[in-house]
């Protein structure tokens, strides 16, 4: 019995050792976005529950492996915790920021390049959940930073920001206007924003915050990102 569990257990740890290398080297081969596959809860809990259910009957270097499969599937548990918290924290507000343009003809390509300007400062900069500031933004912190330096004052989530501004078309839309996305697609809940940096002949650049960093993406060319477009609001124009 204690021969099986032994064996048990080094598969179990063999098989997640398998699993972790394989994220990893997807993660190298390819650009995983903001929208990464969460290791199953269900199975993260059966591991665990078996690890410590047969770890006091095994020998002393399984033990050690077992001690780190532990903590290594905690620390997936507690990542996967964090990917699910909702944007309305205690640090963002839950409710939507009402949106009241301060004045008229701020959709000329002055103030729209102003806010070019301004997101561009940025490229480069890392990715950070809930981040609002130049130290660091996810997606909707990004874009309603970009959007206050020019007096633009919208939600805080991408949920209520795609509930501002006016529907445009997205094949007339301009620079400083907000692209939104679902992971799920057409149709789905939205769980990503970007801004658009400019809209030509040879595609719709947008630049946002990915797990990347802040950077520009061509949404015409993009297999990743084209597909999981929603709708664009315009949130210079007067209301």
């Amino acid at each position: 019995m204690k021969l099986q569990n032994h064996l048990k257990v080094k598969i179990a740890a063999f098989l997640l050792l398998v699993l972790l290398i394989s994220q990893v080297l997807m993660k190298k081969s390819k650009v995983i976005e903001i929208f990464p596959d969460e290791f199953p809860l269900e199975d993260i809990n059966k591991e665990l529950a078996f690890i410590m259910q047969t770890r006091s009957a095994i020998p002393e270097k399984t033990e050690k492996a077992a001690k780190k499969s532990v903590l290594l599937l905690n620390n997936i548990k507690t990542k996967n915790s964090n990917l699910k918290r909702d944007t309305a924290t205690k640090k963002i507000p839950g409710i939507a920021v009402k949106y009241v343009p301060e004045f008229n003809g701020r959709n000329s390509s002055e103030n729209r390049l102003k806010l070019l300007e301004e997101a561009k400062k940025h490229l480069g900069l890392k990715y950070r959940y809930g981040g609002t500031t130049d130290k660091g933004f996810d997606c909707s912190g990004f874009t309603s930073y970009v959007m206050s330096q020019s007096g633009i004052n919208i939600s805080r989530s991408s949920k209520y920001q795609s509930k501002q501004g006016l529907l445009t078309d997205i094949k007339t839309c301009q620079t400083g206007d907000l692209v939104f996305f679902s992971k799920y697609g057409k149709g789905g809940k939205v769980t990503h924003v970007a801004m658009v940096v400019d809209n030509n002949d040879s595609g719709i650049y947008v630049i946002h915050a990915t797990n990347r960093g802040v950077v520009i993406d061509n949404l015409s060319e993009s297999s990743y990102w084209k597909p999981k477009i929603l709708y664009v609001k315009d949130m210079v124009s007067r209301a």
